[in-house]
């Protein structure tokens, strides 16, 4: 589940989820920044405030139907060999 930490995701909110979030998210499609993810959901962040703390908001699996996300993958490391050389 970590590799939905830190993401930027747009979550499709299925029927029950526009329900339960009606007044928070207004539309079907919402973009949100995951803070960490769990058994129950993801844990977006709702608000930032300028001492730094932030207020979160659990989007239960549930609750959404699909997800895109964008996902950086490290570029791979080159392959170190070792050379040997013949003796002259």
């Amino acid at each position: 589940m970590n590799y939905w930490r830190g993401q930027d995701v747009v979550l499709k909110l299925s029927p029950e989820g526009k329900q339960a979030l009606f007044g928070i998210y207004d539309t079907e499609f919402v973009q949100v920044f995951v803070q960490w993810a769990d058994e129950t959901g993801l844990w977006v962040v709702r608000d930032k405030r300028e001492s730094g703390e932030i207020s979160v908001l659990l989007i239960k699996w549930h609750h959404f139907e699909t997800a895109v996300l964008d996902v950086a993958l490290p570029e791979p490391a080159p392959v170190r060999t070792m050379g040997f050389q013949k003796p002259n």
